[in-house]
């Protein structure tokens, strides 16, 4: 069976660890895809201990100027739970499944087109079902799924797929594989194997023989489903780690007239993201050509972030204009308590490009906001003064937003 090939108990090759804290945090919150921990409710001391005391995460960091402290781990493929004052890490050799923007696609299935049956509400199980699952009304897509598994008719791999679908939510990843092993042939029983593949330990490439097909094959599929398993592949390829493995791929299937991220805006805004992040100060021209290539790039969840990912590419090219007008164009979306850093990187690069203009809209706005009581905004407009002098800039461009000392050990 298929699903034997699941881990859902460490492998031998493993590591486990159980950090304790020096107090107990108030909870945490985990980017798997970053390799980051952010300690809830505790002192910065705390995190840097226990940053001292641990093997997995032994670095600490801030993701923006500004941002909380954080713990960096050598991992992305780990799950993290807090107990208490102890944390409990344990590395995986599998992508883990995760609740935020870098969360496997959740696409619907119209069940017309799908050929399940009548338009929402649905007029048989599996309609039913996949318009309840759409409407987050899982007891009521349970109940209807298990009714279409049972009658056995043509659309039980459909029904297989999302009762497994249901497992994963609940956590239950051995109940998953099993229902997606059972999901027979067809494009249904195909996003079964795509889904059983990201719950096998070292399936990206390797496990192919072993499964007797390719789980990632999407030749003859509908678009979105092929689209669907495409970005799961990526999905694993970066939380392994294989960025440029991750964006190639993505390139490969994305054209003027057509990109899979439209069914998974936040997960690609997330990925490419994190692959820009991890070639700070180098060339990374696809991930660069993939941001700027999204529907609406920096709009949405993970548009913040990706637009500072692309902001620290486009320092690295000499490109201030640019830099500040990304900045400017996401200061909404900035927590209050990072905004005087964030208008302060926006106003730096607009000087850099002797854009006066702009560079005194952002220097007002700080100004009635009281930001401008810092050395670094005494320095801004010291530069200001002297672009009216000298009618130039002088001196390179200034840092990149986030901008901090390499962090080695992390991935």
């Amino acid at each position: 069976m298929l699903a034997a090939a699941v881990g859902t108990e460490p492998a031998s090759n493993d590591s486990i660890e159980h950090l304790k804290l020096d107090s107990a945090p108030t909870g945490i919150d985990v980017d798997h895809l970053a390799g980051r921990i952010a300690l809830l409710g505790v002192k910065e001391n705390v995190v840097v201990r226990a940053a001292a005391r641990s093997a997995l995460c032994p670095k600490t960091g801030r993701r923006f100027e500004g941002a909380r402290l954080e713990l960096l781990c050598n991992s992305r493929q780990m799950t993290v739970t807090l107990k208490g004052q102890t944390l409990r890490l344990r590395t995986m050799r599998r992508a883990p499944i995760t609740t935020d923007g870098s969360r496997s696609p959740e696409v619907v299935y119209d069940p017309v087109r799908f050929g399940l049956g009548g338009p929402c509400p649905g007029d048989t199980p599996s309609s039913r079902g996949e318009c309840a699952l759409a409407r987050g009304a899982l007891v009521e897509a349970a109940l209807a799924l298990r009714e279409a598994w049972s009658s056995r008719n043509e659309h039980y791999a459909h029904a297989a797929l999302r009762l497994g679908d249901l497992a994963w939510m609940s956590g239950d990843v051995e109940s998953a594989a099993g229902w997606y092993d059972r999901a027979g042939a067809g494009p249904f029983a195909r996003l079964a194997g795509a889904r059983l593949c990201e719950l096998t330990v070292n399936c990206i490439d390797g496990a192919i023989e072993r499964l007797h097909f390719n789980p990632w094959d999407t030749a003859g599929l509908p678009t979105d489903i092929a689209d669907e398993i495409l970005l799961r592949r990526v999905r694993a390829y970066a939380f392994a780690g294989r960025f440029d493995d991750s964006m190639r791929l993505l390139m490969s299937k994305t054209t003027p007239e057509h990109s899979p991220c439209t069914l998974a805006l936040p997960l690609c805004r997330r990925l490419v993201a994190e692959a820009l992040r991890v070639r700070a100060n180098r060339d990374a021209p696809m991930a660069l050509a993939l941001a700027l290539g999204l529907p609406q790039p920096f709009d949405g969840d993970g548009g913040l972030e990706l637009a500072r990912a692309v902001v620290t590419q486009t320092d690295h090219l000499g490109a201030p204009t640019y830099s500040a007008s990304v900045l400017a164009a996401v200061s909404a979306q900035v927590p209050r308590e990072e905004l005087p850093s964030h208008l302060a990187a926006t106003a730096e690069r607009y000087i850099a490009a002797a854009d006066t203009v702009r560079a005194d809209i952002v220097i007002d706005f700080a100004r009635s906001r009281g930001h401008q009581r810092t050395r670094r905004w005494q320095d801004i407009v010291r530069a200001r003064r002297v672009l009216n002098e000298d009618g130039d800039a002088e001196g390179t461009p200034p840092a990149p937003v986030g901008h901090q000392k390499k962090e080695s050990g992390h991935p």
